[in-house]
């Protein structure tokens, strides 16, 4: 369907169920969200509607779709049941589940290449309300157990996270936190508060992520991804950075500040950011 990024955000998940059961097949590969039916068309569809028999169910691809099962996790703004956070339980997550296609190889790379993550606990967290995706990186079993029942007094969190913000898809051009906005609309986040860690047991599945993200561009991204570590791995005062990569403003932060040695990368998505408007 290589119209899709030009339907409407609220029907994108409709389309796609339309075309999973075979109610919908569109035409030269396309779904003409701004075209109308003939009478012809419209009659294949309630025909389609009516009987079951007269569909051919479309099987995607294992390219095209992932299990993914919920850690235990209950904890924080987007892993409870009112963020639509739901422990343990099984998701096949669809290329039309996300609004847009990158969110989707995003998504998809963190999953693949979760084996690049060696040592600790991984809490894999996935959030129906706002499509939000995101891996949680333990010391190990205790740091996860005491995370799972902390209380507001005693907070604990992860001490290294990658995560997707889908949810700032719903904020429209000139609201905070908006794609658009080049201080707070960044997409993917990786935040680290213990480097050590980050650099032995994280650093490699990051770049997978960043290959995706900045393609041609990757060399030139990885080598500010590791400049900027460094500086908090060397434990030197807090450098941030803020750079337009393949399309894509990438704010970056390392060093020792206030919590300790830190590093944030974060990356906004391609295009929504120009030169004009970047951070300076």
């Amino acid at each position: 369907m290589i119209d899709y990024p030009t339907v409407t955000s609220k029907y994108l998940q409709d389309v796609i169920d339309c075309y999973r059961i075979g109610l919908i097949t569109g035409s030269n590969s396309k779904f003409n969200p701004k075209g109308t039916l003939t009478r012809a068309e419209a009659s294949v569809i309630v025909v389609k509607l009516l009987d079951k028999k007269a569909r051919v169910e479309s099987v995607p691809s294992s390219s095209e779709s992932f299990k993914w099962i919920n850690s235990n996790a209950n904890n924080g703004a987007y892993d409870n049941e009112s963020a639509g956070f739901y422990e343990n339980k099984e998701y096949t997550l669809y290329k039309g589940l996300f609004p847009m296609m990158e969110i989707w190889e995003t998504a998809q790379t963190m999953y693949k290449n979760r084996n690049l993550i060696t040592g600790g606990k991984i809490d894999f967290t996935f959030s129906e309300k706002y499509k939000s995706f995101a891996v949680n990186y333990f010391n190990g079993e205790d740091h996860f157990k005491k995370y799972m029942n902390y209380n507001f007094n005693g907070l604990i969190l992860p001490q290294n996270y990658v995560g997707i913000a889908v949810e700032k898809l719903q904020n429209k051009k000139g609201q905070d936190r908006s794609l658009y906005d080049n201080c707070n609309g960044w997409l993917y986040d990786i935040t680290s508060y213990e480097v050590d860690k980050y650099n032995k047991d994280l650093k490699k599945y990051s770049y997978e992520l960043l290959k995706l993200w900045f393609g041609k561009d990757y060399e030139q991204a990885k080598k500010i991804h590791d400049q900027y570590l460094g500086y908090a791995l060397n434990d030197i005062e807090g450098k941030i950075g803020i750079y337009l990569v393949n399309g894509r403003q990438i704010y970056v932060v390392g060093g020792n500040g206030d919590s300790g040695d830190v590093f944030s990368f974060k990356v906004w998505a391609k295009g929504f950011i120009t030169k004009d408007t970047m951070l300076k």
